[in-house]
């Protein structure tokens, strides 16, 4: 039973940790950096599912795995950054750009998601240039943070 809470509070006080307080501006823009780099690694990989399902290059449990992975991925991304304190003034102007992509990129994974279940090709065709767009806005948005 020792082993047993011992073991719940070790992987609370884990999870609990994984986004913790920032100080500072570049603290801040650390954290919102991290944040986009893994919402675009979710978006890229949403892009190769949807492509592959597109010229029906793999089987659709696995795309449909896939995207569920990469949507988990960019949901927690987007949570995990909205959790943070803005610590001053440059940070909220910094906060309220940074969601909006996280926000756009979560979504439109999630739609992809959804497309993929369905096998609603058509919107799939559609998500396809809907998540090279975010995947660029993301990709700007990295290398503006890039620490």
């Amino acid at each position: 039973m020792r082993r047993l809470a011992f073991f719940c509070l070790v992987t609370a006080l884990a999870t609990a940790s994984c986004v913790g307080p920032v100080r500072d501006f570049q603290g801040y823009r650390a954290k919102a950096w991290h944040g986009v780099e893994t919402a675009s690694s979710a978006v890229e990989a949403t892009i190769f599912g949807v492509r592959d399902a597109l010229r029906n290059q793999a089987f659709a449990p696995y795309l449909s795995v896939s995207i569920r992975d990469a949507e988990e991925d960019a949901s927690t991304a987007q949570s995990q950054f909205a959790s943070i304190q803005p610590p001053d003034a440059a940070s909220d102007k910094l906060r309220a750009t940074v969601s909006s992509v996280l926000a756009d990129a979560s979504d439109t994974v999630s739609r992809a998601r959804i497309a993929m279940r369905r096998g609603d090709i058509g919107t799939m065709g559609e998500l396809e240039q809907a998540l090279d767009h975010v995947a660029k806005r993301l990709d700007q948005m990295s290398a503006r943070l890039q620490p």
